[in-house]
């Protein structure tokens, strides 16, 4: 795929959720985590905080118009 911005080659891109959802390997019987190529990966470090979480659906009830619920 010749775009900059892709993130993934789209002949290969689909093996790990398919691997993930027919899988017998140990490894796969988890939930929660993140897997790129097969292999469990860190999220980005800004996954954990809140206060970004609540910035970003702020911004979004601004742009849409909706009211998301809080919980």
């Amino acid at each position: 795929m010749n775009v900059t911005y892709a993130t993934d080659d789209l002949d290969k891109g689909y093996e790990t959720q398919v691997w993930l959802a027919v899988s017998d390997d140990e490894q796969v019987k988890v939930t929660g985590r993140y897997f790129y190529h097969k292999k469990e990966q860190s999220p980005h470090p800004a996954a954990d905080k809140n206060d970004l979480q609540d910035e970003f659906m702020e911004r979004c009830e601004q742009i849409t118009g909706i009211s998301f619920p809080r919980g």
